[in-house]
C-alpha cells in the first residue's frame, strides 16, 4: 500500500516486531514512489495529530513548550533511512582514504600559501563527518556497534590527516616557508584563543545545521562535507607546524620576530626590525627570515584543541537535534537490510496474514 515517509517508517517496526521478514517469513521491500493521486495517507499520524491537538487543549499550560515541541518534529525523515545512510558514510575504505589524502593535500597548500579559496576547496571532498555521524546517531538510537565504528574510525581519520598534513608540512616547508614568510595568516590564524573561541559559535551553528539536514526529507547533501571545513584544515595545520618546528633548525635560523641583528641603516648588512612583526621589509632595509619553534608548537596545539572543541560541539549538538526529532532506541532495529531505500511504497510479500498486526491500509 501506498503511505509517507514517516507512515513507512511505523508499519516497518510493526512488520519487524512480528517477524515478517526474518527468515522464511517472507520479505519486506520498500520503493520510491514518484507520484501517486490520491495523496497517500498516514492513519497512524492523523490519529496522533488529534491526540497531541486534545491534550494540548487539556494542558495550556504547557500548550507554547508542546507545540514548539511538535514543530520540531515535521519534516522528519524515517529512521530506518537515516541508519542506512548513515551505516554507509561510517566504513573507512579506499574510496574514504583517498577523498581524505586529496582533501589534506588540498588544504595544506591552501594555508601554506595563504590561500582561503583552497582552504575552502578542500571541504568539498572532506569525508571526517561521515564517521562522526555515525557515532552520533549510533548514539542516539543506542545501537553501540554502530557508534563505536565511527569513533574509531573517526580516530584512524584524524590520525591519517595529521599524518598528511605532516607530510606536505616536510614538502613545503624548504619550498615556500621563507618566500611566502611562514606561518600564514590561514596557518596562525588557527592557532589564537581568539578564534578558538569564535570557533565554538561554529561549532554550535553546524551542530544544528547538520542534525536537521540530516533528519529532513528534503535536507541539504552537502552540509556534511560543509561542515567537515572547520575539521580538516585544523587537523592538517597541525600536522603542517608539527613537521615546520622539526626541521626548521635546519634550514632557517632560529629566533623569534623581534629579535635583532645585523646593523642599523646598512642596506648592506641583515637586520630585523624589531617594529616589523610581521616580518615584512620596512624602510628598505633587508630582513632576516627567522623561525620561531615554540610559535609553531603553539600553533598546532591550538589547531588541534580547535579541532577537538568543534568535535564535542557538533557531537552534542546533533545529538541533541536527533532526540528533538524522536529518534531514540526505540529506531534501533536488530538487523541490518540491505532492502532499505527512501520511499513511501510499501511492497508486502508475506506467506502469513497481516490481518492481526492492526494495520489500516
Amino acid at each position: 500500500w501506498n503511505t509517507t515517509g514517516e507512515g513507512a517508517d511505523r508499519i516497518f517496526k510493526l512488520l519487524r516486531k512480528e517477524k515478517i521478514g526474518d527468515g522464511g517469513n517472507g520479505s519486506i521491500s520498500i520503493y520510491p514512489l514518484a507520484a501517486t493521486h490520491p495523496e497517500p495517507v498516514d492513519q497512524f499520524t492523523m490519529e496522533e495529530t488529534k491526540e497531541d491537538k486534545r491534550l494540548s487543549q487539556l494542558k495550556s499550560s504547557r500548550g507554547i513548550v508542546h507545540k514548539m515541541y511538535l514543530y520540531t518534529q515535521t519534516n522528519r525523515r524515517p529512521p530506518f533511512e537515516v541508519l542506512q545512510d548513515v551505516e554507509n558514510q561510517v566504513e573507512i575504505d579506499f574510496n574514504f582514504m583517498c577523498n581524505l589524502y586529496g582533501a589534506a593535500v588540498i588544504a595544506a597548500v591552501g594555508l601554506g600559501t595563504n590561500s582561503p579559496v583552497m582552504v575552502t576547496a578542500s571541504m568539498l571532498i572532506s569525508p571526517l563527518m561521515g564517521p562522526i555521524l555515525g557515532s552520533i546517531f549510533g548514539f542516539t538510537v543506542r545501537k553501540w556497534d554502530l557508534m563505536l565504528r565511527g569513533f574509531i574510525n573517526e580516530i584512524w581519520a584524524v590520525i591519517h590527516t595529521i599524518f598528511g598534513g605532516f607530510l606536505m608540512g616536510l614538502i613545503l616547508s624548504p619550498l615556500a616557508a621563507k618566500g611566502l614568510n611562514w606561518p600564514t595568516d590561514e596557518m596562525s590564524g588557527r592557532g589564537t584563543l581568539r578564534n578558538f573561541v569564535a570557533g565554538l559559535f561554529f561549532a554550535l551553528a553546524s551542530g544544528v545545521i547538520l542534525g536537521v539536514d540530516v533528519s529532513a526529507a528534503n535536507g541539504n547533501a552537502l552540509v556534511g562535507v560543509a561542515i567537515s571545513a572547520s575539521l580538516l584544515p585544523p587537523l592538517v595545520n597541525t600536522g603542517m607546524c608539527l613537521a615546520f618546528a622539526a626541521i626548521s633548525s635546519g634550514l632557517y635560523p632560529i629566533g623569534d620576530k623581534t629579535d635583532v641583528s645585523g646593523v642599523e641603516n646598512d642596506p648592506t648588512r641583515i637586520f630585523h626590525l624589531v617594529a616589523d612583526n610581521e616580518n615584512h621589509a620596512v624602510e628598505g632595509w633587508p630582513i632576516e627570515y627567522q623561525v620561531d619553534i615554540m610559535l609553531q608548537l603553539e600553533i598546532a596545539g591550538w589547531s588541534f584543541a580547535l579541532y577537538m572543541m568543534n568535535y564535542v560541539v557538533i557531537f552534542l549538538v546533533t545529538w541533541i537535534v536527533f532526540k528533538l526529532k524522536r529518534y531514540g532506541p526505540e529506531n534501533n532495529l536488530a538487523e541490518r537490510h540491505n532492502s532499505w531505500k527512501s520511499a513511501s511504497l510499501i511492497n508486502l510479500y508475506t506467506a502469513g496474514s497481516l490481518a492481526n498486526l492492526g494495520v489500516k491500509a
